[in-house]
């Protein structure tokens, strides 16, 4: 690249939560609406005020791949319908670890939120998958994905569709087999990272470019919930919110 480097310090950057940019939580293509949510969504799910999700807008990126490192692997899981969502209690495999600030997290399970609970630079997608993990100091750590509508299958969602008519109503736990998280991880992925604004906050990673998932993957995890269970987005608060790539 050609050119001087400007030595002049960036400008702090604002992000605006604009919870009127979001669309209403509606059913995927082919499923009847629920009914209006009372409290954000479907399932009136709680959230802590100092937490996730927020409404992420434009960021100055930070070019430092290594100040978040994620890896998966593969690893048996079994699924439980609880209430309003279904979880996949999962180690993802050997070697998967979440590394941030020189912190060490592992994953434990992940589970699903339709329509997205983020929203990235004003647009709510129809699908949001969350790994959560946690690290030896019992701090926790969630890794995101947003997916957007497009024609081709998503290769994770299909590992674990099949399981889905099993785990339509609360009952014990059910195994769904081997789950190869690697599917997930992208070359050059750029992350958004956020705290909560408590000192216990849980971290939170959001993988900048949505995945892509059919309105028939989208249909089958709304039919198994029956309702949305997107909570809605919070108030920043003087939090940081920085694009890691």
């Amino acid at each position: 690249m050609g050119g001087k480097l400007s030595k002049k310090k960036p400008s702090p950057h604002t992000i605006r939560v604009s919870p009127k940019k979001q669309a209403p939580p509606v059913a995927p293509p082919g499923i009847v609406d629920p009914p209006p949510p009372k409290h954000g969504n479907g399932c009136n799910m709680p959230f802590g005020a100092d937490q996730g999700p927020i409404a992420i807008g434009r960021v100055q990126a930070e070019p430092n791949a290594k100040k978040a490192e994620v890896v998966f692997g593969t690893a048996d899981a079994r699924g439980s319908h609880d209430e309003c969502n279904i979880f996949f209690a999962w180690n993802g495999g050997a070697a998967a670890a979440l590394t941030l600030r020189g912190v060490k997290y592992k994953p434990v399970q992940f589970h699903f939120h339709t329509p997205s609970e983020h929203t990235i630079e004003g647009t709510q997608f129809p699908l949001e998958l969350h790994v959560v993990h946690v690290a030896p100091n019992d701090r926790w750590a969630v890794v995101s994905y947003v997916y957007q509508y497009g024609e081709t299958e998503d290769a994770f969602l299909k590992q674990v569709w099949p399981s889905l008519p099993q785990l339509s109503t609360i009952q014990p736990a059910v195994a769904v087999g081997s789950i190869d998280g690697r599917v997930l991880m992208e070359p050059k992925e750029g992350y958004y990272r956020y705290t909560g604004a408590s000192g216990d906050g849980v971290e939170w990673v959001v993988a900048q470019r949505p995945r892509i998932a059919t309105p028939g993957q989208v249909a089958s995890l709304f039919g198994a919930l029956r309702a949305s269970n997107a909570r809605p987005t919070q108030p920043v608060t003087g939090r940081a919110v920085t694009l890691l790539c």
